[in-house]
C-alpha cells in the first residue's frame, strides 16, 4: 500500500467496484457486530437486572441519577437489538444493511434522546457525553458507511444531541453550551474517524482489486505462452523447458513415424496464387494437426509439402502403432474428399502417399533462436523412404510397422523394393483396419 491514504470525502473507488467493496465490508462488519452486540448485550442486560433491584429497594425515588442511568440502559439495549438480529439471519449481508438503517432511525428517535434527554444535572451530562462520544465512535467503527452516509448518520446524532440537552435543565447555563462544544468535538472526531477508517479500507481493497486484475492479466498470458509453447514441443518437454530453462534429450526405443506429401506439387503449385496455396496448405495442415489430436499422435514439423508425425512418444499411447494407422487411413479419405471436391469444380488438386515405419528414435529440441522439436534415427529415415517410394492415394508402411499390427489390419504385400543406401525393403500397402 502506498502510504496511509489521506482523509477526503470523495471515495477513492470507481463506481464499478463500490458496490462490491460495500459487500465485501458488509461481510466484515458483522464480524465486528457479533463480538460487540454479543458482549454488550450481556453488560446492559447485568445493569438492567440491577436498575430492577434499586427501583425494587426504592432508590429510583431518592437519586434521579438512577432514573437517568435505567433510561441509558434501556436505550442501549434497544440499540443493539437490530444488531443482534443480524447475528441470528441468514442472509447476513442483508440484515447488516437492515439494521443498520434501523440502527439510524433508533437514533434519531430513540436513543439519543434518552442519552441527554435525562440529564437535568451537570453530573448527568458528563456521563451521558461520555457514552455519547463511545456511541459515536463504536458506530462509526462497526457499521460500514460511505461518506454521505456517515455524514448524514453523524450530522444527525449531533442535532439530536443538542435537542436532547436543550430538553434538560442544563441548557439554562453556560454548561449546557459547552457540552453542545463538546459534542460537536465529539462528533467530528467520529466523523473524521470513520472517513478515514473506509478509505483506508478501500484503499486497501482497491489494491486488492488491482493486484487480482494484474493477476488474471499475468494468468491470461501464461495460458497464452504455454499454449504457443505446446504447439512447438510434446508437453513433457515443454515442462522441462520451463522449469529448467532446457530439455534433455530423449531415446524412445518404439516410436511409429509417418510422412505425406503431395505428388507432383513443385509443378501444381507454381501455376497456383502464391496466397491461394498458403491458405489450402494450411486448410490440409490443419486437418491433419486435428486428425493427429484425435489419435494421440504428436506432430514434429512441416518441411514445404511434407507432414511428420510420431506416435508412441507417450507412455500413455500403447496403442500407438495402430492409431497411426487409423490416422494415416483418415489423411487419406480426407484428401479423397477434397479431390472429389476439386475434380466437380474442375480445379486442379494434390494426391497425397503416406509412409509409416516404426523403430527407436532420439528426440530434443534443437536451435537457440526459433528453436524446433525434432527426431532423428534411422527409423525417420526409413519412414521417409516408406513415402518416397509410395504410390499416389496409397498408404506404405514397413515389415516393422506390420509385425506390431498383427490381425488388426487389411494388407497387401509388394515384395521386396530396392530402397537407396538400405538395400531392399519389405513393404505393404495398408488396405483397411479389420473391425
Amino acid at each position: 500500500m502506498k502510504g496511509i491514504p489521506e482523509i477526503r470525502f470523495k471515495s477513492l473507488l470507481p463506481d464499478h467496484l463500490r458496490h462490491d467493496f460495500m459487500v465485501q465490508m458488509d461481510n466484515k462488519s458483522i464480524d465486528r457486530i457479533q463480538i460487540i452486540s454479543w458482549l454488550a448485550f450481556l453488560m446492559y442486560s447485568s445493569l438492567l437486572f440491577l436498575d430492577y433491584r434499586r427501583s425494587q429497594d426504592g432508590l429510583f425515588q431518592e437519586n434521579p441519577i438512577n432514573r437517568t442511568l435505567f433510561c441509558l440502559h434501556l436505550s442501549g439495549l434497544a440499540y443493539l437489538i437490530p444488531a443482534l438480529a443480524t447475528t441470528l439471519a441468514k442472509d447476513k449481508v442483508k440484515a447488516t444493511r437492515l439494521s443498520r438503517g434501523v440502527i439510524f432511525w433508533l437514533t434519531f428517535a430513540f436513543m439519543t434522546g434518552n442519552l441527554l434527554g435525562q440529564s437535568y444535572y451537570s453530573y448527568h451530562l458528563y456521563l451521558s457525553l461520555s457514552l455519547y462520544m463511545i456511541y459515536v465512535l463504536v458506530t462509526n467503527w462497526t457499521f460500514t458507511m460511505n461518506h454521505p452516509q456517515r455524514m448524514f448518520f453523524n450530522l444527525g446524532s449531533f442535532l439530536v444531541m443538542i435537542v436532547g440537552i436543550n430538553i434538560g435543565e442544563a441548557a439554562n447555563n453556560v454548561r449546557g453550551l459547552v457540552s453542545i462544544y463538546e459534542g460537536l468535538f465529539f462528533t467530528i472526531i467520529a466523523f473524521l474517524f470513520g472517513t478515514f477508517d473506509y478509505n483506508l479500507r478501500a484503499a486497501k481493497f482497491l489494491e486488492e482489486q488491482e493486484l487480482k486484475t494484474r493477476t488474471a492479466e499475468l494468468n491470461a498470458e501464461k495460458k497464452k505462452s504455454d499454449a504457443l509453447l505446446l504447439n512447438i514441443l510434446p508437453e513433457a518437454a515443454a515442462e522441462e523447458l520451463k522449469r529448467y530453462g532446457k530439455t534433455t534429450p530423449q531415446r524412445f526405443e518404439l516410436v511409429t513415424v509417418m510422412f505425406t506429401d503431395f505428388l507432383d506439387f513443385t509443378r501444381i503449385s507454381s501455376e497456383m496464387n502464391p496466397t491461394a496455396l498458403v491458405d489450402e496448405l494450411g486448410t490440409y495442415f490443419a486437418e491433419f494437426d486435428r486428425i493427429a489430436d484425435k489419435h494421440g499422435l504428436e506432430k514434429i514439423k512441416t518441411i514445404g509439402d511434407s507432414y511428420m508425425c510420431a506416435g508412441g512418444m507417450s507412455e500413455r499411447d500403447a496403442d500407438h502403432v495402430i492409431h497411426m494407422i487409423r490416422a494415416a487411413l483418415e489423411i487419406r479419405d480426407y484428401m479423397i474428399q477434397v479431390m472429389h471436391e476439386k475434380d466437380h469444380m474442375g480445379i486442379p488438386h494434390f494426391a497425397i502417399r503416406i509412409g509409416i515405419h516404426t523403430g527407436p528414435v532420439v528426440a530434443g529440441v534443437v536451435g537457440l533462436k526459433k528453436f524446433a522439436y525434432d527426431i532423428w534415427g534411422d527409423t525417420v529415415n526409413t519412414a521417409s523412404r516408406m513415402e518416397l517410394h509410395c504410390e499416389p492415394w496409397k498408404i506404405n508402411i514397413s515389415q516393422d510397422t506390420l509385425s506390431y499390427l498383427g490381425d488388426h489390419v487389411e494388407y497387401s504385400h509388394r515384395g521386396k523394393i530396392e530402397v537407396k543406401s538400405k538395400g531392399q525393403i519389405d513393404m505393404y500397402y495398408v488396405i483397411s483396419i479389420r473391425s
